[in-house]
């Protein structure tokens, strides 16, 4: 495509603003190598937006921001308002998406497996000991994070309260949700033409079996790209993270993570609007299995964004 200039978004206030920088880094580098002309921005505000502007009109945002207002809508309202195109969902599916609540009430509604979940907000202490013995583990997560920050797995009563606490010191909202035993999976999901497509799972094992922070960006975790799975369990799964994708609003381009049980059923946990783009990031892996490299999976990006909003 013709070579075009481009601002990648990165950095951010949230707590995610480390790896908002590595992917900016990644994704300006990939655009350099696909031959677009390229200025990387730490944006500390989403109004920042209106003095780039006043600067240099760019041909395209790319947005590389992870968590808070970076991938809440935020953003996305304020470059619509703006008039000026950019990648990924817009302000619905990035809201829709990152409320884990919201999300689960819709992908429910749409006919797609979800782990019971139940929202608990800053010192309410509900009594869920019968449901901590009937799935064997719960796992309690800040309802709008990402990069599982303040999320941990509890397995006993005793430990509840600090999982918690720790959820709510990142935000007045926690998801207590079912743990669900078995494998863990990642779908990306690309738009052709605005018709979602899924590229190839790719299945994460995490040292120390759970896939934190630390294991997600420190390295030590395996990763098989593409997944040893059987053909229709990969057929299942793509249409899952397809259904996800369009149930969430979302456009462009999108990840959807899994636990496929021992029985073999796929339950989603949630969408990604704003996929990591780092070395180790899994949309790349994911990619790189379906044949690209990682400035045409870039390129690409670029290319339907122009389509839709251009």
């Amino acid at each position: 495509m013709a070579k075009r200039n481009i601002t990648v978004l990165c950095g951010g206030n949230s707590p995610e603003r480390a790896v908002s920088l590595e992917s900016g880094r990644a994704v300006a580098q990939g655009l350099t190598e696909a031959g677009h002309s390229v200025q990387e921005v730490d944006l500390v505000s989403s109004e920042g937006v209106f003095d780039l502007l006043r600067e240099k009109r760019p041909d395209l945002f790319f947005i590389a921001l992870h968590g808070g207002w970076g991938e809440d809508g935020h953003i996305q309202a304020v470059l619509d308002m703006a008039g000026v195109p950019y990648t990924g969902s817009g302000p619905v599916g990035c809201a829709v998406a990152m409320d884990k609540v919201v999300s689960k009430a819709v992908f429910s509604s749409s006919g797609i497996d979800v782990p019971w979940g139940l929202e608990v907000h800053k010192g309410e202490f509900p009594d869920l000991s019968e449901d901590l013995l009937r799935w064997g583990g719960l796992v309690v997560k800040p309802c709008c994070g990402g990069s599982t920050v303040g999320t941990s797995i509890v397995s006993h009563l005793e430990d509840l309260s600090p999982a918690l606490w720790g959820a709510w010191e990142q935000e007045d909202r926690a998801l207590v949700e079912a743990y669900v035993p078995g494998r863990e999976l990642t779908v990306a999901v690309i738009d052709f033409r605005g018709v979602p497509r899924a590229l190839p799972a790719v299945e994460i094992a995490p040292e120390g079996g759970f896939y934190d922070y630390r294991a997600k960006y420190g390295g030590g975790s395996c990763y098989t790209s593409p997944a040893d799975l059987a053909p229709s369990l990969a057929e299942l799964l793509a249409s899952q993270a397809c259904a996800a994708h369009r149930a969430s609003g979302c456009s462009i381009y999108s990840r959807v993570d899994f636990r496929v049980d021992p029985d073999g059923r796929p339950w989603v946990l949630e969408v990604n609007t704003a996929p990591g783009m780092t070395s180790n990031s899994l949309v790349p892996k994911a990619a790189k299995a379906a044949g690209y490299s990682f400035p045409e999976l870039l390129d690409y990006i670029v290319e339907e964004s122009l389509i839709l909003r251009g």
